[in-house]
């Protein structure tokens, strides 16, 4: 669920005139439908063009032209670790806000290759800045970020031998 109650295209308000010109595309990857609708209308008003995926796969060729990507971490099939993985290794410079239902998969130290981490329900503002933040970040600061990652990323060793995790907080409301 993203809360949206009252909220204004802050990006768009804080950013140079220059950069209001040229349009960020973001990939969002996430198996809610409301998750994804949600986050293509507020970022689409935002000012960014936006791709929608439910999962790393059908995100396909997105990713390479994607500016940013926010991406669950609990997606069915391939899940959002071997996707994060995957574009840690084939796109480093693509920065990646990480999102979640499950608060204890919020640890940065163990999510290596993450720009920025939000927790569901996500607030539009706290996610506006976030995206103005990690888009704002220069390629070599990014590539240094890069840099700091072992030489081969790997899934962080708290997941490696651990059950399937139940999703939770993920509720349907009613629309009118």
């Amino acid at each position: 669920m993203v809360r949206a109650n009252i909220w204004k295209n802050s990006f768009q308000w804080n950013c140079s005139e220059s950069d209001r010109f040229m349009k960020k595309h973001i990939l969002v990857v996430d198996d809610d439908e409301s998750i994804r609708s949600s986050l293509r209308k507020i970022l689409t008003g935002s000012g960014f063009d936006v791709t929608v995926a439910e999962s790393g796969e059908s995100a396909g060729s997105a990713f390479g032209s994607a500016d940013l990507l926010i991406l669950d971490l609990n997606l069915p099939i391939q899940d959002g670790w071997d996707v994060l993985g995957f574009v840690n290794s084939e796109y480093p410079l693509l920065p990646v806000i990480v999102i979640t239902g499950l608060a204890d998969q919020l640890d940065e130290r163990t999510i290596p290759g993450a720009s920025a981490f939000l927790e569901k329900p996500i607030e539009v503002p706290l996610l506006l800045l976030t995206v103005e933040k990690v888009l704002s970040q220069t390629p070599e600061a990014r590539m240094a970020e890069h840099d700091r990652l072992p030489g081969q990323w790997a899934l962080p060793a708290s997941r490696r031998h651990s059950e399937p995790r139940q999703k939770i907080g993920i509720r349907k409301f009613r629309t009118s």
